[in-house]
């Protein structure tokens, strides 16, 4: 018996450190503490804010708050408790708090399209937004940023102006970037972004004030700025930091090594090995991410599964937040029954790690899964082997199309797939297909067959043609029809 393959994308996660714990209701994450210890001259209602902007010729700080979002406790915690940065915002702002989940935040959070927090608006006495900040960072860094709002070359209003007007100058370009990104608005920083970026030399790259715009300027490993950058590596550690350079280089070929260490693409040894390379020139850590997978597939690749369990007994706790997603891939059809017995005591000792979580759950139950072994047997693909199996074998296939968050595709993965009769009614007469529909080539095939809604069940002949479509969850009599009525009128 096959699991579910979650195939996680590969942006690496940064993470401010200052935040942790679990949103509650009723009570702060830090507690009542924290709270007290906030030290911001706060005013709680929108239009005393602005009539005090008004008579003190002052700007409105403006912070949006939620109870359950950690970074908005974080910022609590480790920013707004510091008496020195309170000093200087209680002397430049009238400083406003509102809780945006009441009537009056709703109104505000739709007026200034505030969709994600921590999240941080200064507006003048009328109301107008003058600066904005999406996210949360620790100081001095924020101090910095709300500084930006003081100055019309800086601001997100002033630098939007200035471009308006036509001053494309680069110093000018450079402070409307900055205040866009700050402003988390994407498709303005792409746009002008862009346009800066053909002011600068690829060493220009290597000045950190110019870093926040890499993504742009290497989108990928075929591009000049990306050889620039692996050729003076040194450079770029010594000016933006060895973790960031590291971190992004590997941003850059970890998605496709993971590829292979999770058998979501064909085998290729010289593929794999052209890989090793990349990573060889960007000069990658043995402890990587990255390094990590191409041990893996190549132990998988060699059909070593002892070998690729120990190895992840060994160095599993490497991959971080993908470790789960690995192991859940662990799915193979060719293992004899001592090496399933392993990997079936290895699944239930990962479910203990990850505890009462999702990923902690799914592993407990494709450990019972395999160990039963009596319902679907769901093959991962590609789906070019799938239908070549089909094939060979004389039969339809039947398709899972799910997605990770969708509660109705786990009902079924756990509750109605694993049952013994639906497997002996679907393994004679499928090759049994299972894909997440927002990764991997999932992305391609639900856009071939117009998949829009969870779970999507779906029957194809061996050529891929659509033959039968079924949507939402459903019981396992009414599957069981499907398979028989679907068979007959082959």
């Amino acid at each position: 018996m096959k699991t579910l393959k979650r195939i996680a994308g590969c942006l690496l996660l940064l993470c401010l450190g200052m935040a942790a714990g679990h949103a509650q209701t009723g009570k702060s994450v830090y507690g009542d503490q924290v709270k007290a210890d906030v030290k911001m001259n706060y005013v709680y209602d929108f239009d005393e804010a602005l009539r005090l902007a008004r008579e003190q010729n002052k700007p409105v700080f403006f912070n949006c708050f939620v109870d359950w979002a950690v970074p908005c406790h974080g910022m609590n915690k480790y920013v707004f408790s510091d008496q020195a940065f309170c000093d200087f915002m209680n002397k430049t702002f009238v400083n406003l708090w509102m809780d945006m989940t009441t009537a009056k935040g709703n109104e505000l959070a739709l007026k200034y399209r505030v969709r994600t927090y921590a999240h941080y608006l200064v507006l003048d006495a009328d109301g107008n937004v003058i600066h904005r900040i999406v996210g949360g960072s620790k100081l001095p860094d924020f101090r910095n940023q709300v500084e930006m709002a003081l100055s019309d070359s800086t601001s997100l209003s002033g630098t939007a102006r200035r471009y308006a007007a036509g001053d494309h100058s680069r110093s000018s370009l450079y402070h409307y970037v900055k205040a866009l990104r700050l402003a988390d608005e994407d498709s303005l920083f792409t746009v002008v972004g862009q346009e800066y970026l053909k002011l600068l030399r690829p060493a220009d790259l290597a000045k950190k004030d110019n870093w926040m715009l890499a993504r742009l300027a290497i989108p990928d490993r075929n591009c000049d700025n990306y050889r620039y950058l692996v050729a003076h590596k040194q450079l770029f550690d010594d000016s933006i930091g060895a973790r960031t350079i590291d971190n992004f280089l590997e941003s850059l070929v970890c998605r496709e090594v993971m590829q292979y260490a999770m058998g979501s693409v064909t085998f290729d040894e010289a593929g794999l090995d052209s890989l090793r390379r990349v990573m060889d020139e960007a000069q990658l850590s043995d402890t990587c991410v990255s390094r990590t997978f191409y041990d893996i597939a190549k132990l998988r690749g060699a059909k070593d599964y002892r070998g690729l369990l120990d190895y992840l007994q060994t160095y599993g706790h490497r991959l971080l937040i993908y470790r789960a997603n690995l192991e859940l891939s662990l799915d193979f059809s060719d293992m004899n029954a001592e090496d399933k017995a392993s990997l079936v005591a290895y699944l239930k000792e990962a479910a203990v790690r990850e505890g009462n979580t999702s990923a902690g759950k799914s592993l407990a139950s494709f450990a019972t899964l395999l160990e039963k072994g009596e319902g679907i047997d769901f093959d991962h693909g590609p789906f070019s082997e799938v239908l070549a199996r089909a094939k060979r074998e004389g039969k339809l296939v039947f398709m899972d199309c799910f997605t990770s968050w969708c509660g109705p595709c786990r009902m079924m993965a756990s509750v109605v797939f694993p049952r013994k009769d639906v497997g002996d009614a679907f393994n004679p007469r499928f090759v049994s297909f299972k894909c997440d529909m927002e990764k991997g080539e999932g992305i391609e095939l639900a856009k071939k067959y117009g998949v829009k809604v969870y779970p999507t069940l779906l029957v194809l002949d061996a050529d891929g043609n659509l033959l039968h479509t079924l949507t939402g969850a459903r019981s396992p009599q009414e599957l069981i029809r499907m398979a028989e009525q679907v068979t007959a009128e082959k």
